[in-house]
């Protein structure tokens, strides 16, 4: 695995929003194999409940699911790491977002993401695409 989704990232895929197409060009990269994290997968559900399309879930998941070469689940490493990047992370990191990040750099995955609160976590500790950078013209 090279990359991991974090939920905001799929969300713009799924949606169609901004930052949604260099998701899908990754997901077309040669070499690049991409995970999504377990949680995620719970975020996204909640997501589509949130838009009125609960009843849609499954049938979306398990068309997208293909996507991904692993769903990945959080162990006590990960739960460590998230305790130290919480720790190092001035800005307010929610819980989930502290443990997808720390899943993506116990496993030295980039995490792609759009979510300003990952931009604080300290280098030493992940790797990642900020989908709401824009790119160099």
């Amino acid at each position: 695995m090279t990359h991991l989704l974090d939920t905001s990232a799929f969300l713009a895929y799924f949606l169609r929003e901004e930052g949604g197409e260099r998701v899908a060009a990754l997901f077309e990269s040669e070499g690049t194999e991409v995970a999504f994290p377990a949680l995620g997968v719970v975020e996204f559900w909640a997501r589509l409940k949130a838009l009125g399309a609960d009843e849609a879930f499954e049938s979306e998941w398990e068309l997208h699911r293909a996507l991904f070469v692993a769903v990945t689940v959080a162990d006590e490493a990960v739960a460590e790491r998230a305790i130290a990047i919480r720790r190092a992370t001035p800005e307010r990191l929610p819980t989930i977002d502290s443990v997808i990040a720390a899943t993506a750099s116990v496993q030295d995955l980039v995490l792609v993401h759009r979510d300003p609160h990952f931009r604080g976590i300290p280098e030493r500790y992940l790797r990642q695409i900020d989908l709401a950078e824009r790119l160099p013209s």
